[in-house]
């Protein structure tokens, strides 16, 4: 399975910040395949801002209207 196939099935089950993309995926481009997906696949992703230690991650997760 490729890294960004590994990223999709990690997008469809929970959210997947930089983080959790670098362990789980190899990959830390997670932003850049979400707007890829949406401008040439239209899916949909839900964003949501997870704060942790004073910082700030944006995090994923595939729309359940998503058509997946």
């Amino acid at each position: 399975m490729t890294k960004k196939a590994r990223l999709f099935e990690l997008l469809r089950h929970r959210w997947v910040t930089v983080q959790v993309a670098m362990r789980c995926a190899g990959m830390t481009a997670v932003s850049q395949r979400v707007t890829e997906w949406e401008r040439e696949d239209g899916l949909t992703f839900d964003r949501k801002w997870i704060k942790s230690n004073g910082s700030r991650y944006l995090a994923y997760k595939l729309s359940q209207g998503s058509g997946c």
